[in-house]
């Protein structure tokens, strides 16, 4: 996945867009799926605010990949004592 900027002719004016886009090979060809419209840039924060959004984009798209079986589950009673200690030693 990667954040594309796409600029758009509309009479004298040129309009730019920020999309997140998937390339993927298809057949043997090379292919490219929109995975969302982000909207127009109108200045710099825009595009910040964009950067921001697929960064948190492809943060989900890890965490829906994860596999259940691979991850390290502490049983409740380990995890109550590490909560408890953070929150004493946060309280210090």
């Amino acid at each position: 996945m990667r954040l594309r900027t796409l600029r758009v002719k509309k009479g004298s004016a040129v309009l730019e867009y920020a999309q997140i886009i998937e390339d993927f090979v298809e057949n043997g060809k090379k292919n490219t799926r929109l995975v969302k419209h982000l909207g127009r840039i109108r200045s710099p924060d825009d595009m910040e605010r964009y950067r921001k959004l697929f960064s948190l984009e492809r943060r989900r798209e890890e965490i829906e990949r994860a596999d259940i079986r691979t991850l390290d589950v502490m049983p409740p009673l380990e995890y109550g004592m590490i909560y408890a200690s953070r929150v004493v030693s946060m309280t210090l």
